[in-house]
């Protein structure tokens, strides 16, 4: 996925679980199309739609469309394939074959940029590395541990103290078909036992940004799953599935702005040479946590004026005109004898106020093209 798409999708979904949270929902997929195409009575294409898939807290699963954002929401389709439309565009769509046109849409080149979804237990058992018959852990198999992964780095109970038991002979992490969920377990007194203090990770959306030990390389990424912990809501572990379907995990620091920061763990079989985000203690030692949270704070302003100039996720989306085949003709026209593209044409006639017809601002756009001055005065 292209980094501008993953911005596009991670900023959406940042938004709308905050939407969902406040009535116990969630979010289960987010299909995002740099073009999205509906037949109805006239075929209306959008620009910048995300499609998701949505469980309410009874349990109902929904199909919605938002154009632009996450505040423009034009489409619901329900449990009992029901569709709602929002007003302004029930006149032109009658009747729709939803699932048909999500198939037409996904099967045109270029206009499904990206996917983000929760992996159901089934894909996630797929991706992981299955550990070699006989080299698994005595004591596990009550668990139903498919794949586990000895921690081996001595910021987890320095980040965490007073979690693990003292007398704890290993600690790690992997995942449970019995609760279809990834936990961590310590062996204590030569038997393994779940970590109680730290809740079992659910597939998540939230995004979290890793941070080199020189604060010189900054990244944000979705893991598969986040923990919480019991007792404190300023931390988290983060499970990530990497490459070779080995469980990596991460501690995270839960900023008061809800950002999240993770410093990845060293787990077994990597030395401490290993080419991976490391060691933010470092970090944390040698300029102290506002530092941190400067960088993050800084970083992901960075991102988000970036992702407001590359991808046009901004006011104007919410003012995009909406022009019937007839229309979307006229302007083919009027572009080719203005000698620019339709793209170019439309937004000189976005800049015109909607009191005015298309039929009277065609005129007012070419006065102004052949002029070539500063703008005119709408």
């Amino acid at each position: 996925m292209e980094e501008k798409t993953f911005l596009i999708l991670s900023t959406f979904e940042k938004e709308l679980n905050e939407k969902l949270q406040k009535t116990n929902s969630q979010l289960e997929q987010v299909k995002y199309y740099e073009k999205f195409v509906i037949k109805g009575i006239e075929d209306i294409e959008f620009l910048g739609i995300f499609v998701t898939t949505e469980v309410d807290a009874d349990g109902n699963r929904s199909i919605n469309l938002y154009d632009g954002d996450s505040s423009h929401q034009i489409l619901t389709v329900d449990a009992q394939n029901n569709i709602q439309i929002t007003p302004e565009l029930s006149m032109f769509f009658e009747e729709i074959d939803f699932q048909k046109t999500m198939e037409q849409n996904d099967k045109q080149k270029g206009r499904l940029k990206g996917i983000s979804e929760k992996a159901e237990p089934q894909e996630i058992e797929k991706k992981l590395q299955k550990q070699p018959e006989g080299e698994t852990e005595p004591g596990l198999e009550d668990l139903e541990i498919v794949s586990f992964r000895e921690i081996k780095d001595d910021n987890l109970e320095r980040e965490l103290p007073g979690i693990f038991s003292s007398n704890a002979d290993k600690i790690g992490c992997g995942y449970s078909k019995k609760l279809n969920a990834f936990v961590f377990v310590e062996k204590v007194n030569g038997k393994f036992q779940l970590v109680e203090e730290i809740e079992p990770a659910i597939p998540t959306f939230e995004t979290v940004i890793t941070i080199n030990e020189n604060g010189e390389k900054i990244e944000k990424k979705v893991p598969h799953a986040l923990m919480e912990l019991k007792n404190n809501d300023e931390k988290e572990i983060s499970i990530t599935i990497g490459e070779f379907g080995y469980i990596e995990t991460g501690i995270i620091d839960v900023l008061p702005c809800n950002e999240r920061v993770e410093m990845q763990l060293r787990e077994d079989g990597e030395d401490i040479n290993a080419q991976r985000t490391k060691q933010l203690e470092d970090l944390k030692t040698r300029y102290g946590q506002e530092e941190i949270h400067e960088l993050v704070h800084k970083y992901s302003q960075e991102l988000y004026e970036k992702n407001k100039k590359e991808n046009n996720i901004n006011d104007l989306q919410d003012e995009q005109r909406i022009y019937t085949s007839e229309e979307e003709e006229i302007i083919r026209e009027e572009a080719r004898k203005a000698d620019i593209s339709v793209e170019e044409f439309k937004n000189e006639l976005m800049q015109i106020p909607d009191d005015y017809t298309l039929e009277e601002k065609i005129p007012l756009v070419h006065e102004k093209l052949e002029k070539e001055g500063p703008e005119l005065e709408y």
